[in-house]
């Protein structure tokens, strides 16, 4: 597995990916806008197929990750925890202050991977994420560049 740019030619991929995977999927045109645009975007490869990819844009002094997705198939295996160190350490070599993401409440996978990487809860937008299941708040979270992780830590959700 390597990862890698998302270029243009892998958006339809990614696309399928993130149908399959997201609560809340981006339309193929919301990726579109992302290639075109100052994001970094990164994805996991493996023989031609897309394990993983995420997209982390340049807010001003800040970067802001949008999306994250792993296969259902890869997941546990470190992929996503890969995808958000490389995307940080990218931000963190072209400047700016901190990373902002939002996680819905309800998702303990993502906060944990979140946490770990040394993330902080910083705020809750009530109702962020609505869809024909059911509405859910979004945690607010921040972490300081530039990024360095050394190791994970062992469970930051029982952490003082």
């Amino acid at each position: 597995m390597i990862i890698q740019p998302m270029t243009s030619e892998w958006v339809g991929k990614v696309h399928r990916l993130d149908q399959e995977v997201a609560d809340f999927p981006w339309s193929m045109l919301m990726f579109w806008e992302e290639v075109g645009a100052s994001s970094i975007m990164l994805m996991a490869v493996e023989e031609e197929q897309v394990l993983g990819y995420g997209v982390l844009r340049p807010l001003v002094e800040e970067w802001h990750l949008l999306t994250l997705g792993v296969s259902n198939r890869h997941r546990r295996q470190g992929i996503g925890r890969l995808l958000v160190s490389s995307l940080l350490r990218q931000a963190s070599a072209v400047g700016g202050e901190r990373a902002l993401l939002e996680v819905a409440d309800n998702n303990m996978a993502a906060q944990y991977l979140y946490l770990s990487l040394g993330f902080k809860k910083i705020g809750r937008r009530r109702g962020y994420y609505q869809s024909p299941k059911g509405c859910h708040d979004a945690l607010v979270m921040s972490c300081p560049l530039p990024f360095s992780w050394e190791a994970p830590c062992p469970n930051p959700l029982k952490s003082p």
